[in-house]
């Protein structure tokens, strides 16, 4: 286990190898790196906050939680859909016997997994809702994929299990963009330029995870797309509502509110993690966006 931008143990990253060793799921599991959870207790490591580096897809089967996701807080209740992407920042706050069946796919073995991003939802739904209500039909479904994969994980491994199972994850993964689709009630992407723009899309996001510390101008993430600013700012306010700078903005907030929440680094060792040049800079920059300085939302948290 390691920490997240070298903070205090607080916030803790973990692989799913530790999330094997220290909970006591019935959980079934291929080389540590993709977990099938039946009706099992949600992740106990997490009453304090922490990362995985992997998908999580569940569906919550029964009792309730109060989560955190990326700082926003959700409720749990059986039959809501929830997801998890790597280095997203989860905790649980309270927790009354909630079970739920759970997909935990490592972020290596999912880009082996060929999934046509272009074919699901605009993924600016799995990013900005993490949680969603669905009927009793898709609860079943969704179960029903889980427990077949929970038997292939359990058989012994031979030459075809690799696939069988990336096959399977792929249909349940699948599953999820139809559900999402139907239940917030979406019109299907048709056309090159939808498809295209959603890649694009997808492609940002995974950019902005890895360099939104040090790189927070639009030309930046453009270039490392092959294309222009204009352009990636008009496909990505197509995908999801918000344009470039709102996504980067986001992130960055997200990360400072952490900070300031759970470290107990001073305003200006944080602003400087944060690659701003001065203390001033960041505060100027975190009220613009939050309504509150620093110091305002640490002592309110």
């Amino acid at each position: 286990m390691n920490t997240h931008l070298n903070l205090d143990t607080a916030i803790t990253a973990y692989t799913l190898a530790d999330l094997a060793k220290y909970s006591s799921m019935p959980v079934q599991m291929m080389s540590h790196e993709c977990h099938a959870m039946v009706d099992g207790s949600l992740l106990p490591l997490f009453h304090s906050p922490g990362r995985v580096d992997a998908y999580l897809i569940g569906v919550c089967t029964a009792g309730e939680a109060v989560v955190s996701i990326n700082m926003q807080e959700y409720t749990l209740k059986p039959g809501t859909l929830f997801t998890l992407a790597p280095g997203h920042l989860f905790q649980i706050h309270e927790m009354e016997q909630a079970r739920a069946h759970m997909l935990n796919v490592s972020s290596s073995f999912f880009a082996r997994i060929h999934v046509d991003t272009k074919q699901l939802m605009p993924l600016s739904v799995l990013v900005g809702k993490p949680c969603l209500p669905i009927d009793a039909e898709n609860q079943s479904i969704f179960a029903d994929c889980i427990r077949a994969l929970s038997r292939e994980l359990n058989f012994t491994q031979t030459a075809f299990t690799n696939d069988l199972i990336a096959s399977m994850i792929s249909t349940t993964i699948y599953k999820v963009g139809d559900i999402i689709h139907r239940g917030l009630h979406l019109a299907p992407q048709v056309g090159a330029p939808g498809n295209r723009a959603e890649d694009y899309f997808k492609q940002f996001i995974d950019l902005l995870a890895i360099y939104f510390i040090r790189e927070r101008t639009v030309s930046f993430y453009a270039d490392k797309l092959n294309i222009t600013p204009k352009y990636l700012t008009t496909l990505i306010k197509r995908v999801s509502g918000r344009s470039v700078s709102e996504w980067i903005d986001s992130y960055v907030i997200v990360e400072a509110k952490m900070m300031l929440k759970f470290s107990d680094r001073s305003i200006q060792e944080i602003a400087s993690e944060l690659n701003f040049a001065n203390q001033s800079f960041f505060g100027s920059y975190f009220r613009r966006n939050t309504g509150m300085s620093p110091s305002q939302y640490r002592a309110k948290n």
